[in-house]
């Protein structure tokens, strides 16, 4: 092993390590809050000392990118690892994990099939360097062929979601919610009945759990309607938030900026007012505390023939225009955190993962750099 790749092992067990709190009778309104509305964070998940993505070349295998050395390698410190077993500590094979994680609490949170029955799923707690694994609580059962819940971490416990769409029925579906302790239960938290029923996207902010649900006016699939809900994690309240919303959406401040389809929109419900703010849709939309980002990649994606480059779109709270980011059709995005987007490309000897440091945000400046994965 040479001296650079050692020196970041050890790093990635020192920093990490020390960043690890004991387990407390934690409540389930405390705890880390899921209020940074990234699309697609469940694939790109920011902690204290960087980022924890999959590989985007060997599945099954996480990454850890350090922001302090700019070095990115796989979740394991042991210094021998061929990263290619069970054996190794970044190792999540598809037929036991969900692709998609949470990062909170200083812990890495994972659903998964339990190691002592494949048909009984679980919620994993993950330490940060990856050296330690736990089952912590049941959370479903499903023989046979893969069933991953969505899910986000919030303050504390874990909100998922079972999506059926196989069928246009009369049905109820729930959004669930267990404290991410040792041997904690499951229980209930919304529900939305209709036909065809299905719970999609969820993302929190404060008290609110925040999730889409679309009914259809006949088995034959018309008249699609979306709402989008509002879960409050204290009183047990679920109310509608924005009716006939199906398209993306984040909190800022408590204001709820969401895509119509031909716009976007500022939702007060706290005054029950609405405004326009933005005169085109279809994008895919983030939030960063500082930033509001909207990428035009969705846009592209419902037109057959889309008659603009695409971009990202940076706005700041008030949703003046700050800044647009150019990026290849194909390319992934990840918006990342305060600090840094990423993108997924394709080229010729696979994917590469690459950064654009966001201190280039309205300077004109528009330079990715490549992220270098050690073996």
């Amino acid at each position: 092993m040479n001296y650079k790749k050692l020196c970041f092992v050890f790093l990635l067990s020192f920093f990490l390590l020390t960043g690890c709190q004991s387990e407390g009778q934690q409540l389930e309104t405390e705890g880390d809050s899921f209020d940074q509305s990234f699309y697609q964070t469940e694939y790109l998940q920011r902690m204290e000392n960087g980022y924890y993505f999959p590989d985007p070349n060997k599945p099954g295998i996480m990454d850890f990118y350090d922001t302090e050395t700019d070095m990115a390698m796989p979740l394991c410190n042991k210094p021998e690892c061929t990263h290619n077993s069970d054996e190794c500590n970044a190792y999540f094979p598809d037929s036991s994990f969900a692709a998609s994680f949470q990062c909170a609490d200083r812990y890495i949170y994972r659903i998964g099939r339990s190691a002592k029955d494949k048909g009984q799923y679980v919620l994993y707690r993950i330490t940060p360097d990856g050296s330690s694994r736990e089952e912590l609580c049941n959370l479903y059962k499903a023989e046979g062929e893969d069933m991953f819940a969505n899910f986000i971490v919030h303050k504390g416990s874990i909100y998922y979601v079972l999506r059926n769409i196989s069928t246009l029925e009369e049905r109820t579906e729930k959004v669930y919610r267990v404290p991410c302790r040792k041997n904690a239960k499951v229980e209930e938290a919304a529900l939305v009945k209709g036909l065809g029923v299905d719970i999609y996207r969820m993302k929190a902010q404060g008290d609110n759990v925040y999730f889409q649900a679309i009914t259809y006016e006949d088995k034959q699939g018309n008249g699609c309607r979306g709402n989008l809900y509002k879960y409050n994690i204290r009183t047990g309240k679920t109310e509608t938030a924005v009716e006939n919303l199906i398209k993306d959406f984040v909190i800022v401040d408590g204001i709820i900026y969401g895509d119509t389809g031909s716009s976007i929109v500022a939702y007060d419900t706290e005054k029950g007012t609405s405004q326009e703010v933005w005169p085109e849709g279809k994008m895919y939309l983030s939030y960063d505390g500082t930033y509001i980002y909207g990428d035009t990649q969705a846009f592209m994606a419902f037109d057959e023939n889309p008659t603009k480059e695409r971009e990202i779109i940076v706005w700041d709270k008030k949703f003046k225009e700050i800044d647009h980011i150019s990026l290849p059709a194909d390319d992934t995005c990840y918006f990342g955190g305060m600090d840094y987007l990423f993108a997924e490309q394709s080229g010729e000897n696979g994917k590469v993962i690459k950064r654009f440091d966001k201190k280039q945000i309205g300077t004109g400046k528009q330079e990715w750099n490549m992220l270098e994965i050690e073996e």
